[in-house]
């Protein structure tokens, strides 16, 4: 019942573990809770043998050792590895095996500063191992609880007899994209992850470093990175970061694939209470689906903002915001912030809108106001305005979609056919600056991506060679445009594929005039990350390559 890892002893007994989970839903629709786990031994012919161990919260894998013990690794909230003696009889734990029978610091990442990588401090474990010589292996990866489906990648630990790491191995999958905190040009987030970046390692490579998880499954349960049962919907999909400072404190804001699924939701950070962990805080351009996820949202149809009133990171029923002048016509994608946390979207062909950030609450929310909110008309020539980048301090809004000479026309259809300009936008100018055509290949509208830095405005082309467009922001006119190269292997083999419509790109220019661009990737799991100092005649440099 419930099968899942197992392994074979010294005597040739199977020792099977039986999962709370079903093993049939999806990173969209979480496998279900069907009781609790158990561990039993089975006699190689598949009888039961009436012996079971059901000590263990969430066990997801076991293996047997030079002495005979059985180990087991544990991603309740223990997060340790556990080792077994009496297995004939009475399975209980050998208080010779390191810590009275476990292994590992007990809470793993959550204990001490809350989020933090350490050599014996584990999460999300999915494997355990040892050989002849009394060495240690532990594997990390998958979401939790289950660790069926490895869609963070695995982290590999060696340890030896006594306890100390002897190496470790990571694949760091990136199906997503990440961006830089705005007052830091070396520490970089994704959704669930915090990396840091060291300029002066001339490695591909090798110029970063995993600091962190910024989920905590067990305090915040219902946070949809999680990948708990019943922690999402089917409209909970996640893949777009965008790090914000306002008023100084920092927040994530995280979407889907080009905004087209489901709200903007907002965390907040308070290391002082939760290390480096990102708190559930705001779920923004929100529309009630009727799901039972999140709890206690409005009716379906509502649009609403959630905010965390009383900072548990949990849905309370005071705690949803209606609109009191809902338009006739409620729409959730194409969402983005500004610097300041402002929401804009592209309404299509209806225009753009911008959901104001007031301010932030006693808690550390950010604050969103229904009134007023700004609609406006989509600017000529635009007759569909998929994405929109609005730069605050010189009240300049920049426009893609598609216009009347440059529809979209394939099966794949690129949100950026037509790229325009508006200088004093919110003064009421819709006359553009000026409007440009980024480059297309083939019969693929593939400008898959877009972001703005400092002078220019980052493109990045799909299947093509994974191409990289740059333009200037004065006059729309493509600068440069460079390929990743053979430093990450053979182009057809290596790259290629971004799946993040309109933001699989990220560009970051550093205080000292150097732009840092960071690029989605998905057909080898990793962000490509380049360096170059904005000049158009300098070559530019892949500085690391992120497995």
């Amino acid at each position: 019942e419930r099968p899942a890892d197992l392994t074979v002893d010294k005597t040739g007994a199977l020792w099977i573990v039986k999962s709370s989970y079903s093993f049939a839903g999806n990173f969209q629709n979480p496998n279900p809770y069907l009781g609790p786990s158990a561990i039993l031994k089975y006699s190689r012919t598949g009888s039961y043998l009436g012996i079971q161990i059901t000590d263990v919260v969430v066990p997801t894998a076991v293996a047997v050792d030079s002495k005979g013990r059985l180990l087991v690794s544990e991603n309740g909230p223990n997060l340790q590895i556990r080792a077994y003696t009496n297995l004939n009889s009475n399975p209980s734990l050998d208080n010779s095996f390191f810590n009275g029978g476990t292994f590992g610091v007990q809470g793993g990442i959550y204990r001490g500063n809350p989020g933090e990588i350490q050599p014996n401090k584990f999460y999300f474990l999915s494997g355990v191992g040892s050989d002849d010589a009394g060495n240690l292996y532990v594997a990390e990866g998958g979401p939790f609880p289950r660790g069926d489906n490895p869609l963070r990648g695995f982290d590999l630990r060696a340890f030896n007899p006594q306890g100390n790491m002897e190496w470790n191995i990571l694949s760091r999958i990136f199906v997503d994209i990440g961006e830089l905190d705005p007052a830091s040009d070396t520490d970089y987030y994704d959704k669930k992850t915090h990396y840091t970046l060291d300029y002066n390692n001339p490695n591909p490579g090798q110029g970063w470093k995993f600091l962190a998880h910024t989920v905590n499954p067990y305090k915040y349960p219902q946070d949809p990175r999680a990948g708990r049962p019943g922690a999402a919907s089917d409209n909970e999909s996640l893949e777009n970061v965008w790090m914000r400072r306002v008023q100084g404190k920092l927040f994530m804001f995280v979407n889907s694939m080009a905004g087209d699924q489901g709200p903007m939701r907002i965390y907040r950070f308070d290391s002082s209470t939760d290390g480096y962990i990102a708190i559930p805080s705001v779920r923004a351009v929100a529309v009630s689906d009727g799901s039972n996820y999140p709890p206690y949202q409005p009716s379906q149809g509502k649009e609403y903002v959630w905010r965390d009133v009383n900072g548990n990171g949990q849905y309370d029923q005071n705690e949803f915001f209606l609109d009191p002048n809902p338009p006739e016509y409620i729409y959730k994608d194409g969402a983005w912030p500004d610097r300041d946390g402002n929401i804009w979207q592209s309404y299509r062909d209806r225009g753009i809108r911008r959901l104001a950030c007031t301010g932030i609450d006693n808690v550390g929310n950010l604050i969103y106001s229904f009134t007023p909110r700004e609609y406006y008309q989509k600017p000529a020539p635009f007759t569909d305005v998929h994405y929109v980048r609005y730069l605050p301090d010189s009240d300049t809004l920049f426009v893609a979609g598609w216009t009347t000479y440059n529809p979209t026309n394939t099966d794949q259809p690129s949100g950026i056919r037509t790229m325009g300009r508006y200088d004093n936008w919110r003064k009421g100018n819709t006359r553009p600056t000026w409007t440009s055509t980024p480059e297309q290949t083939k019969d693929l509208n593939n400008a898959a991506g877009w972001d703005i830095a400092g002078d220019y405005i980052f493109i990045i082309q799909n299947f093509d060679n994974h191409t990289v467009l740059v333009y200037s922001i004065h006059d729309g006119k493509l600068v440069t445009s460079w390929i990743p190269g053979s430093v990450i292997g053979p182009m057809n083999n290596c790259c290629g594929w971004v799946d993040i419509w309109d933001s699989g790109i990220r560009a970051y220019k550093r205080s000292n005039g150097e732009y840092v661009i960071f690029v989605e990737e998905d057909w080898h799991g990793k962000n490509i990350i380049y360096r170059w100092d904005g000049n158009p005649d300098s070559a530019v440099s892949v500085f690391s390559v992120s497995y």
